[in-house]
C-alpha cells in the first residue's frame, strides 16, 4: 500500500508497532490515518480513539474484514481485501474532509 499510495503522490509512513503509533504522528503529524487489521478487529479500533482525541485535523481509515461498519466524517471503513481503487477513494475523501489549517 506505501508503494502504491506514493505513486499517487502521498506522503507515507509505515509504523509496524502500533504501541508507538502515537509518538510517531506527533513526529510525522498525519492528515489521514490508515490501520490494518491483522489478526483482531479490536486492534486497530483501539487506536483509532487516540487519534482521532488527541489530533484535531486527522481522519482515519480501518481496513477491515468485518463488514456493517458505519462511516462518520473522521472514520471510514475498506474492506481488507478490497480494491486498491477503493482505498485511494477513501484516502482521498478523507484528506478532502479535513478541516483548514489554523493559521496564527
Amino acid at each position: 500500500m506505501r508503494f502504491l499510495l506514493a505513486r499517487r503522490g502521498f506522503e507515507t509512513r509505515q509504523i509496524p508497532k502500533g504501541s508507538v503509533l502515537m509518538d510517531e504522528a506527533a513526529s510525522f503529524e498525519p492528515d489521514v490515518v490508515l490501520l490494518a487489521e491483522a489478526g483482531s478487529f479490536a486492534r486497530p479500533r483501539r487506536r483509532r480513539p487516540g487519534c482521532l482525541a488527541t489530533y484535531d485535523r486527522v481522519n482515519v481509515i480501518i481496513s477491515t474484514s468485518r463488514q456493517g461498519s458505519t462511516d462518520t466524517r473522521r472514520l471510514r471503513f475498506v474492506p481488507k481485501w478490497g480494491s486498491f481503487e477503493h482505498l485511494t477513494e477513501a484516502v482521498e475523501r478523507s484528506w478532502a474532509d479535513l478541516p483548514p489549517v489554523a493559521v496564527d
